[in-house]
């Protein structure tokens, strides 16, 4: 293999996005791949009429979390409702984020989002400041990643409504049609979407919109939170068990625990407390390992629905499958001609 062949599959691999998507409508990437067309899905706005116009676009370079914090609850300077991104490391900046791929895929959310919502980037030092009714633990920033994500991801909707993405999103437009649902009269507590290999009801974590005061997601927080102190046998202070991944699983909580609130709740409160925006039934290609090799090819023709939402793509799988992958730049990663640029661009519009 020659350096500049070897040059150009480390700067695809990132495309490796076994790209976790979300639908109401199937949009064909790829046509004409070898084997068969590969499948996506996407949120559309079929059902929903967009309110508003997609964010006028940021520079890339000064994209920030610098909205004021000590407001009432539920409340904010602009009066605008919130995004919430959840990195443990993160206080607020876009810069803070682990890997270049993460960082522009942030930076899709406040391209298409800041004239809608206060985006908010939150982290294990910073989330206290967020929360005063739904308080996580003293020893949140000691508990693993995956579950400092989820549960404080809960705790903010649970506080102060919103939405939460995973910080491994790239959105394409306003999230707002989305969102609005939740606070029409009559609507959903939460909207999200929905695998339909799961058991009904389920919701899917990387996109949840709820209402304020939401009292789904009161419950959502404290189950949660049960869950923890069971597992890692704790107290106030501390949990007497490690705080690894093989102490508190890495989705029983959410998942389990998180779905079972759920479906106790709809069936006190009926099915409209909650609403399914899209399925993710085919968040990636199968079979998951050799039909993912499509995704990292260059120049392939994507066709990406002009109403598309959002795609989700799977970073811990890069992570641990292509480790060289994650320590490209930003401006590598863009002048590639993978998958992952591809969405880039359409998303920031250049």
């Amino acid at each position: 293999m020659s350096p500049s062949t070897s040059k150009t599959s480390i700067s695809c691999f990132i495309c490796a996005t076994v790209v976790f998507v979300t639908c109401l409508v199937v949009g064909v990437i790829g046509a004409g791949i070898a084997t068969r067309p590969l499948q996506f899905a996407f949120f559309t706005t079929t059902k929903h009429p967009v309110i508003g116009q997609p964010s006028t676009l940021q520079p890339l370079d000064s994209v920030q979390d610098n909205q004021p914090i000590n407001l009432p609850l539920g409340t904010n300077s602009s009066g605008k409702p919130k995004i919430w991104l959840y990195h443990d490391g993160a206080t607020g900046n876009v810069s803070e984020l682990a890997t270049a791929a993460t960082r522009l895929s942030v930076k899709t959310v406040y391209a298409q989002n800041s004239a809608d919502f206060d985006v908010h980037i939150v982290g294990k030092t910073s989330i206290h400041r967020f929360l005063n009714r739904y308080q996580v633990p003293s020893y949140f920033d000691k508990l693993p990643t995956n579950i400092q994500g989820d549960l404080g991801s809960i705790a903010l909707l649970a506080e102060h409504g919103g939405v939460y993405l995973d910080t491994d999103v790239v959105v394409f437009r306003s999230l707002l049609p989305l969102y609005m649902q939740t606070v029409t009269a009559g609507g959903p507590e939460l909207v999200s979407m929905r695998d339909t290999k799961a058991a009904w009801p389920s919701f899917v974590h990387g996109f949840m919109g709820a209402r304020p005061g939401s009292p789904l997601l009161a419950q959502m927080f404290s189950t949660c939170l049960d869950f923890i102190k069971m597992r890692g046998n704790c107290t106030n202070v501390g949990c007497n068990r490690p705080y690894t991944k093989e102490t508190f699983g890495w989705a029983e909580m959410i998942y389990g625990a998180g779905n079972k609130v759920l479906k106790e709740y709809m069936a006190q409160h009926g099915d409209t407390s909650y609403k399914v925006v899209g399925r993710n039934e085919q968040y990636t290609p199968q079979p998951w390992g050799s039909a993912a090799s499509h995704l990292f090819e260059s120049n392939r023709n994507i066709d990406i629905p002009g109403d598309a939402f959002l795609v989700h793509w799977m970073h811990h799988m890069i992570e641990m499958q292509y480790p060289k992958a994650m320590r490209l730049n930003e401006a590598q990663l863009m002048d590639t001609k993978c998958m992952f640029s591809i969405l880039v661009h359409k998303a920031l519009g250049i």
